[in-house]
């Protein structure tokens, strides 16, 4: 509701983007659909990393990984496969550096 408001620097009429990089689930999750849909209501389109590195050196289960995936898989807008990426750990960020700057560019 505050971040994309003129008062902090956001400008009337332009595209809203969100990136949201995260290591773990949310502790809010209980909102997270409510949250999704106003995002939809205000045009925010959202891209969405899931890094695993704290997963893997933990030696997370496969379904504790895959419950954290899914959720930051569904915080990104459509298509996914534009929106939503995963890391096996933060190193591996670079490597979407370039794709995820490119897309969001080209929103400009």
């Amino acid at each position: 509701k505050e971040a994309f408001t003129v008062e902090r620097g956001a400008r009337p009429g332009v595209k809203k983007v969100m990136v949201i990089v995260t290591d773990g689930e949310s502790h809010d999750h209980f909102n997270l659909k409510n949250v999704i849909n106003e995002c939809e209501q205000d045009g925010i389109e959202r891209f969405a990393v899931a890094v695993l590195g704290d997963y893997n050196r933990q030696n997370k289960s496969i379904e504790e990984i895959k419950k954290f995936i899914d959720e930051i898989e569904f915080i990104a807008s459509e298509l996914k496969s534009d929106h939503f990426f995963n890391v096996s750990d933060e190193l591996a960020l670079v490597t979407i550096v370039d794709a995820l700057g490119s897309k969001i560019f080209a929103l400009e």
